[in-house]
């Protein structure tokens, strides 16, 4: 049968108290400063994760401000070159009307030249020619000077009817 005995029960007792506290020093407290290590480790990984992420957005955001930057900056030079070449155009083509002018008013000025040439031409002919038919029709020569006279207020009189 079983018999319980004060002593047995006493001693029981002791030896799991001793081993409660023998447990306690060698096994509980190492293996709690272990996990408490291991927590803390686990927090600083976690902290510099974060702090990882952040440095992440952070570049991440600087570098979609230096894109913006970039395309404006494109952008902006595109329209500086088109202006330019816009300002470079209108240079050129006006360069070419005033050398288009020039040439025309050069002509103008040739052909009024020449327009004037050929009437001066044409008169001295018309005077010679004039000269001729009226020393035909009077039959006899006049003096050169006075042949002169003639022919040049018949000029003058052609001059003043066509002006």
């Amino acid at each position: 049968m079983l018999h319980i005995s004060l002593l047995n029960i006493l001693a029981t007792v002791i030896n799991i108290l001793v081993l409660y506290l023998l447990a306690q020093k060698f096994l509980f407290k190492p293996i709690s400063n272990v996990i408490e290590k291991r927590e803390a480790m686990i927090k600083a990984d976690f902290d510099e994760a974060r702090t990882a992420k952040a440095d992440a957005n952070d570049l991440k955001a600087k570098y979609e401000d230096s894109l913006k930057n970039a395309k404006q900056e494109s952008v902006s030079i595109v329209e500086t070159a088109k202006n330019n070449a816009q300002a470079e155009y209108d240079r050129i083509v006006g360069e070419a009307g005033e050398k288009a002018q020039s040439i025309v008013e050069k002509a103008e000025k040739e052909a009024a030249l020449e327009k004037e040439q050929a009437l001066k031409e044409v008169k001295t002919e018309l005077g010679s020619l004039i000269a001729l038919a009226v020393n035909k029709v009077e039959g006899s020569k006049a003096s050169s000077d006075s042949d002169k006279e003639l022919i040049d207020k018949f000029l003058a009189d052609v001059q003043v009817d066509n002006n």
